[in-house]
């Protein structure tokens, strides 16, 4: 009987030792991935009939309808602006500065009382047109901060190709395309299972509460009391209220009885319009403008780097300014400043801490990220409407005559602080526009 080894094993080819079998995706992974799926589904759907009307398959929330004192203060303000900014335009062109200075005075003493418990709704017209774009409204909802351009309301009768659109009185008011949101909101308390009905397993919000230190106010809502010294234990930063057993006038969702919580609500700026969210979902899964794509364009040059810098800063700084003097001595009390304040971009975004080799330096802050397309067109959008406002102001014209495309406008924009890659984003839309009228 021979004592040789068996023979060695017949050598694998390239192909067998390279395949592998394909890593299972994380369960966020799948998630993200059906419901981008699911948009597009939605998409062809949506660009082909009606624009404004949300899926049908969406889940809709029940627990965003209740509006915070802080959120009717802002209403009130953004309508006196408007409508100081519209006399002032109109009757005295020479004095736009005084009127400037004066309006913000006004502004100023309406933050300094802001508790005298009126409740301001939005324009009648934007809450049809939310509505029907997003299947509720939002209770921290302070205004529209910008509408579709004449590029993507689909009229016969226009051409595409002029840069603008005469508008008269009778033209109809454009849907909204951004909405400009309060940086604090009430939710449900939860637990974080699925044995309240819900299809995923979530965030655990408002479940830790072992002591019962509120207080009734005259307006039915139960909120901790405000008289309170700082909050040290992060268990006990929760701040309570219970919904009116009534539903307010602002609110669109029934009352659900349940003990709710205020939380921080770091987006300032929610893309409304389904025709452009199905647009930039499609951007993200492609392979030339996704998130990843948008990142290495970023970081490609310093001078991409610097000015997000600044839009992120710009953004936390607006943020900030928007909550009323109470509430920012609450948010300061519970210690949710950092989630608020320009330490944190659009969206809710934190910088980078870069280091070592190919880093700015121990420990410096680095814009290099991108959270979402959807989020950071939105901001971009918010500001050409705020420079195109201004523009208007400063050329003493009260009254739009005119519907400017979007393209022109991100042409002509200039601010220091413009969001790169909601621009970015938003010339990628345009060319999917164009490339789908051709």
């Amino acid at each position: 009987m021979s004592n040789q080894p068996p023979p060695p094993p017949p050598p694998t080819t390239t192909s067998e030792a390279t395949t592998k079998r394909p890593t299972r995706p994380g369960r966020s992974s799948r998630r993200r991935k059906r419901k981008a799926r699911s948009i597009l589904d939605a998409a062809s759907l949506l660009l082909s009939t009606e624009r404004n009307a949300p899926s049908t398959t969406m889940a809709l929330p029940v627990d965003r309808g209740t509006t915070l004192p802080g959120v009717f203060v802002r209403r009130r303000q953004e309508r006196q602006r408007r409508i100081w900014r519209g006399e002032a335009c109109r009757r005295m062109e020479k004095e736009d500065e005084c009127h400037g200075s004066t309006m913000e005075a006004s502004t100023q003493s309406h933050d300094n009382n802001d508790d005298d418990g009126r409740e301001e709704s939005l324009d009648p017209t934007d809450e049809v047109q939310l509505l029907s774009q997003l299947g509720f409204l939002p209770g921290n909802a302070v205004c529209v901060a910008a509408r579709l351009s004449p590029e993507f309301l689909r009229d016969d009768d226009s051409s595409s190709s002029s840069p603008t659109r005469p508008r008269t009185s009778l033209s109809p008011t454009p849907p909204p395309s951004v909405l400009k949101l309060y940086p604090m909101a009430v939710r449900d308390s939860y637990r974080g299972g699925k044995s309240e009905g819900r299809k995923f397993k979530g965030r655990k919000r408002g479940c830790s509460r072992t002591t019962d230190t509120t207080t009734t106010t005259d307006d039915s809502i139960v909120v901790e009391s405000t008289c309170n010294p700082p909050i040290p234990n992060s268990t006990n930063r929760c701040w309570y209220i219970h919904a009116p057993t009534s539903p307010s006038s602002s609110s669109h969702s029934p009352p659900t009885n349940k003990q709710q919580i205020i939380e921080p609500f770091p987006t300032l700026y929610w893309l409304t319009s389904p025709h452009l969210r199905s647009y930039i979902s499609q951007l993200e899964l492609s392979p030339a403008h996704n998130v990843t794509q948008m990142e290495g364009r970023l970081r490609s040059s310093p001078s991409n780097l610097s000015q997000m810098a600044r839009a992120h800063t710009s953004y936390g700084q607006k943020r900030w300014e928007l909550l009323t003097s109470a509430d920012r001595e609450e948010v300061l009390r519970r210690g949710w400043k950092e989630a608020l304040d320009g330490r944190r971009g659009v969206a809710g975004i934190r910088p980078r801490r870069s280091g070592g080799e190919g880093g700015g330096g121990e420990g410096e802050e680095v814009w290099d990220g991108v959270k979402c397309l959807h989020a950071h067109a939105a901001h971009f959008l918010a500001q050409v409407e705020e420079w195109r406002e201004e523009r208007l102001r400063q050329r003493g014209s009260g009254e739009e005559t005119e519907e400017e495309l979007l393209s022109t406008l991100i042409r002509e924009c200039d601010r220091e602080d413009l969001n790169l890659v909601g621009k970015w984003t938003m010339e990628a839309v345009l060319d999917l526009v164009s490339a789908s009228q051709t």
